[in-house]
């Protein structure tokens, strides 16, 4: 499974600015990467465990910045792929520890305040 965390507005600030330095797109990353790493500690929690194959493939992917935007990837995979998306998807089975959708949980828990934590990360991380 594949998530995508990606910010607007970039290509509108380069556009605005004719460039965009490099110290805002490495402070963006950084941001978006500990909110990432954030997500994936509660995704953790959430993850259904037998034998900890599926919790300890859980990852955080480093930022990507392709020009237009920054992609910071999570997911669980490894040798726990195939059975990570089908106990993600499974709102049937019962776990003892965990329970589906357990990585598309803490996203969607952390979206609506995303936005301002990244302004107060980026803002406090250049000065102003």
């Amino acid at each position: 499974m594949r998530i995508e965390v990606k910010t607007v507005g970039l290509p509108e600030l380069k556009k605005k600015l004719g460039f965009l330095p490099q110290r805002v797109i490495d402070v963006t990353q950084a941001a978006l990467y500990q909110e990432g790493e954030l997500i994936m500690t509660e995704a953790k929690k959430e993850c259904p465990v037998d034998t900890g194959t599926l919790r300890s493939s859980g990852y955080t992917a480093k930022p990507k910045w392709d020009g237009a935007r920054i992609v910071v990837e999570l997911g669980f995979g490894g040798a726990a792929a195939p059975y990570a998306v089908y106990v993600h998807e499974r709102l049937d089975l019962r776990h003892t520890v965990g329970k589906a959708k357990y990585l598309e949980d803490p996203t969607m828990a952390a979206l609506p305040e995303l936005p301002a934590r990244l302004s107060a990360a980026i803002r406090r991380e250049l000065g102003r």
